[in-house]
């Protein structure tokens, strides 16, 4: 039977890309649905299937480009949203603040559907952003395409080994890098530091901040004032994506992290980034960097501190994608049910063997990542606890100072009515003793 379908159409920049595609995905796998992806369509103006390509979990991939059949999907009737149908390939999105999501232009419905229902309908459509820390189940079912392996492979092996890394998200998200900046400079004096950011005035003000340390950069960041890399106009998509992932990969390859909280416009509350968590996630998942970087070449492998010869093929780029055979027919039936016919499975790329490895070291991820997670709360609620306590520390001894004042104050008032007394005393002395020699004497 042909499967019925998902379109997920991702907003958001790469983190945000790839959460709302394991979201998907994990649907998708629930409710027996086959997954297109289209990221062309979406924020990041690019196809993402240009520089990662899924493994197979099972006899068909999870992920496909259905850029070749459009026209076909919008031959369909039975479509969520509704208003969908028969345009799936031509709609626009606006953002509805009150809604706090996407909405199709001029109404107020949005392109979404609930998560824990199995529908009826042939077509599904989810164009929604949304980070979080799921974004690496996609990474760690897939590899970055040769050409790309071996691009971001070469930047590494440039970068050489034992070097820091700082990530710092300051344009549609506020840091104080300043603050961040003067926080790990003592831990990072003498060594090679890697900045990564999204803004060129962080990277030019940490070159001039660290007098004695090395600064590192894995590649060029355009001055976007204030925009979303992903909403700038001074890149091509392709251009802009690989500067992302190559930057992803070099914060996972350094000897540590550093990464602070960012504030959401005006907002007080700060989070950390997604790109960091991910970042941070990849640096503890040695497997998943190495079968990324599967089609790095040899040199650059072993420079990166992988074994230079993969343990994995590269994996076969022309597999991941849509092909018309692959879609179920709609056929109106006199209860106007939906009846599928018919479907062409598509080849696996890996074996038994190593879909086994691939679906364990998922499982493995997910457990470092909830172990990540955990230890990134437990350190920023010991920072909390330490701040507080510190802040304590300050109002006690402010309050001391302020205790002593008001000591010294009264100190001083008792000196001076002392003082007073003693003067009045001796004044009187004085008086009683003049009168006393001019009683004598008279």
């Amino acid at each position: 039977m042909r499967k019925k379908l998902l379109l997920c159409r991702p907003k958001g920049g790469l983190n945000d890309t790839l959460c709302q595609i394991s979201i998907c995905r994990d649907y998708a796998s629930k409710y027996d649905r086959r997954l297109m992806v289209d990221t062309k369509r979406g924020s990041l103006g690019v196809s993402v299937f240009e520089f990662l390509v899924p493994f197979a979990e099972s006899e068909n991939s999870f992920m496909y480009d259905p850029e070749s059949v459009y026209s076909q999907l919008n031959d369909y009737q039975r479509v969520v949203p509704p208003e969908l149908a028969r345009r799936v390939d031509d709609f626009k999105l606006q953002y509805r603040r009150e809604y706090r999501d996407r909405v199709i232009s001029g109404t107020d419905v949005r392109v979404a559907f609930e998560l824990e229902c199995d529908y009826s309908e042939t077509l599904l459509v989810h164009a929604q952003s949304g980070g979080g820390v799921a974004s690496i189940n996609v990474l760690s079912h897939a590899a970055f395409s040769p050409p790309v392996a071996q691009a971001i492979g070469k930047v590494i092996a440039k970068l050489g080994p034992n070097y820091l890394a700082a990530h710092i998200r300051n344009t549609d998200m506020n840091t104080d890098y300043h603050s961040f900046f003067e926080d790990i400079k003592p831990r990072v004096e003498g060594r090679r530091l890697l900045i990564c950011s999204d803004d060129a005035k962080c990277k030019a003000y940490a070159h001039d901040y660290f007098d004695k340390t090395e600064v590192l950069e894995s590649s060029e960041t355009p001055d976007t004032q204030g925009k979303r890399l992903h909403d700038n106009s001074m890149q091509s998509p392709h251009d802009r994506l690989m500067a992302v992932f190559v930057d992803l990969m070099a914060l996972s390859m350094s000897d540590r992290i550093f990464i602070t909280e960012a504030r959401v416009g005006q907002n007080t509350r700060s989070k950390l980034s997604g790109f960091s968590l991910l970042a941070a996630a990849l640096h503890k998942d040695h497997l998943v960097r190495n079968r990324l970087l599967t089609s790095a070449h040899h040199a650059d492998r072993v420079a990166m501190g992988f074994d230079g010869c993969a343990a994995w093929d590269a994996p076969d780029s022309s597999l991941s994608r849509m092909s018309i055979g692959m879609l179920p027919v709609e056929v109106a039936g006199d209860s106007g049910d939906l009846r599928t016919f018919g479907e062409v499975n598509s080849n696996a790329l890996f074996s038994e063997e190593q879909l086994s490895e691939t679906k364990h070291s998922s499982y493995d991820v997910q457990q470092q990542r909830s172990e990540l997670i955990e230890a990134l709360i437990k350190e920023r609620n010991a920072a909390k606890k330490e701040g507080t306590r510190l802040s304590r520390q300050l109002e006690r001894q402010i309050k001391r100072s302020h205790v002593f004042e008001a000591g010294a104050k009264r100190q001083r008032k008792r000196y001076k009515t002392l003082r007073g007394i003693l003067v009045f005393v001796s004044l009187g002395l004085l008086i009683f003793s003049v009168l006393g020699v001019l009683t004598f004497i008279l």
